[in-house]
């Protein structure tokens, strides 16, 4: 039987195991449990069948926004607990679900026949003895039941079940209300953007401070976006990523000369984080493992060994994510090998994960070199603009924060400054235009999205309403790191607009570079925009 043809006239099902074996039926609003349920796993599949409502839709009537269980078991509600840890941690929260008082098993009877109580926890047997003397235990074979009578009895419960029925209506005026409270707590969740339940008791939640509410609902930062391909209504654009700046690139044309002189001696393993960041993650390897590698090369014929030693390095740099064909990777590490004198050749044999590990540091370091080029290409021919895209959280949700530094945006702001950090913004909030200060948080906060994602430490608003981001950098720290991130500020500074500014500021020593100062006079260009 189809139970999800619009035709099928079934509406109610009764089952021993099936529920239990994970037999689904997609549109289970209402469960009735007779069973004396303990288990915590037959509980989850019980509370799964009705979690589920695929095709669930917002009802007027708050009765049929709401699935309901109802069961006669002694130990659910002790097994429902186990299961709501388990709900907790799968992401639902005390928002999501209501568990009803229940009923002592004495106050149950019969409506329309009070003369036969239902003792549920009774066991149905009965004691005779024998002529023996001996007791017998006998299975209750009900015989004393009249049927009628109980049939009358139900039939009288169902006319029964009207809004009259004070147990129906306590049920269902129970039900309504915590539908109300539900909806009620998910609107102020959102309008306040505060988390709520027990995700929301776990984290440190930070709204912007109100006074500046108002100001920061009109703000919308300027991102880098790309030119999409074009549709119906004409051309359109998506924020850059830098996956999008390896468009046309290859391999083939790529330099293929790799210093291996350090990639001796002990084995490592190199794979990908479980926990998805973008740094590969490498450790050495057991013993067995690097004496299993070793031991399965002694076995491969010497006229095989570069060909096996190249499809095993190609295994392991296709697990990276660099955007490469597996045909473009195994032709540069043809290229690569072919380049190898005896004695590199020699190594690589035992020390596969280490030479993978090169070559892939050189994938990435070619790659960084394409994007920085394209992004420049792109900027100036247009295929790149800067426009209006990225707007403030109303909460933010740092792990440690401080509410000791005025003029924050936030009620508090994150709390990971470094000495130079903190002295550089106690000396900005100490400037009488500056109107309000946020820490900006890394990876989930507001960037300049070009070939590399670079979050400036600081975003500061002035009395005219300019907008400058800052970044602040010890003397020691004046790399190339610094010269890319500051030349990348600039750029976004000559496209944002005119209120928007960019500065990278040193302690006592500054970069020779446009937009680079000293700490002192950073505090003098500050204070006159």
């Amino acid at each position: 039987v189809d139970l999800l043809s619009p035709d099928c006239k079934i509406r109610y099902i009764i089952t021993i195991n099936a529920l239990k074996e994970g037999w689904d039926c997609p549109f289970a609003y209402i469960l009735a449990s007779l069973a004396n349920k303990t288990s915590k796993v037959d509980v989850e599949q019980i509370l799964g069948r009705i979690l589920r409502q695929p095709y669930a839709e917002k009802n007027e009537q708050n009765l049929l926004n709401l699935a309901y269980v109802l069961t006669s078991s002694r130990d659910f509600h002790y097994t429902l607990e186990s299961v709501v840890r388990g709900l907790n941690e799968a992401g639902f929260t005390r928002k999501d679900y209501r568990v009803g008082s229940a009923a002592p098993i004495s106050d149950i009877s019969m409506p329309g026949y009070e003369e036969m109580s239902l003792d549920l926890e009774s066991e149905s047997v009965e004691t005779v003895s024998s002529d023996d003397g001996s007791e017998i235990t006998e299975a209750d074979n009900f015989s004393d039941i009249d049927s009628r009578q109980v049939q009358v009895g139900l039939q009288s419960s169902v006319n029964d079940s009207s809004e009259d029925s004070p147990t129906l209506q306590d049920m269902t005026s129970q039900a309504s209300e915590q539908a109300e409270q539900y909806e009620s707590e998910l609107k102020a969740s959102e309008e306040s953007s505060l988390e709520g339940g027990e995700l929301g008791n776990m984290l440190h939640q930070y709204s912007i401070q109100t006074n500046w509410q108002d100001e920061i609902k009109l703000l919308t930062l300027p991102q880098f976006c790309v030119e999409t391909a074009p549709d119906l209504f004409g051309g359109a654009y998506a924020l850059l990523n830098p996956v999008h700046l390896l468009e046309g690139f290859s391999l083939r044309q790529q330099d293929a000369t790799i210093n291996f002189a350090m990639a001796e001696g002990d084995m490592y393993k190199v794979d990908i984080s479980d926990y998805g960041e973008a740094v590969p993650k490498y450790q050495r390897t057991r013993q067995m493992e690097s004496d299993y590698l070793r031991e399965y090369m002694s076995r491969v014929p010497e006229a095989k060994k570069v060909s096996e030693c190249t499809k095993l390095l190609c295994g392991q740099l296709n697990k990276f994510d660099n955007s490469c064909s597996a045909g473009d990777i195994a032709a540069y590490v043809g290229r690569v090998i072919a380049q190898m004198d005896a004695d590199e050749v020699a190594n690589m044999e035992t020390a596969l994960p280490v030479y993978a590990n090169k070559i892939q540091t050189k994938i990435k370091q070619l790659q960084a070199v394409y994007q920085e080029k394209t992004f420049y290409e792109w900027l100036d021919s247009n295929k790149i603009i800067c426009q209006s895209s990225y707007q403030m959280p109303k909460v933010i949700t740092p792990s440690d924060a401080t509410d000791s530094i005025p003029k924050s945006l936030y009620e508090a702001e994150r709390n990971d400054m470094n000495i130079f950090e903190n002295k550089v913004i106690d000396a900005v909030v100490g400037l009488d235009n500056i109107k309000w200060w946020h820490r900006i948080i890394d990876r989930k906060d507001f960037c300049i999205n070009g070939f590399i994602n670079h979050y400036p430490d600081f975003l500061l608003c002035t009395m005219k309403g300019n907008i400058i981001l800052l970044e602040s950098k010890g003397d020691y720290l004046d790399g190339d790191d610094s010269k890319t991130k500051l030349k990348l500020g600039r750029r976004w500074q000559s496209v944002a607009g005119t209120k928007y500014r960019y500065f990278m500021v040193f302690d006592k020593r500054a970069l020779q570079q446009e937009g680079a100062y000293t700490l002192d006079d950073m505090l003098g260009v500050l204070q006159s925009l």
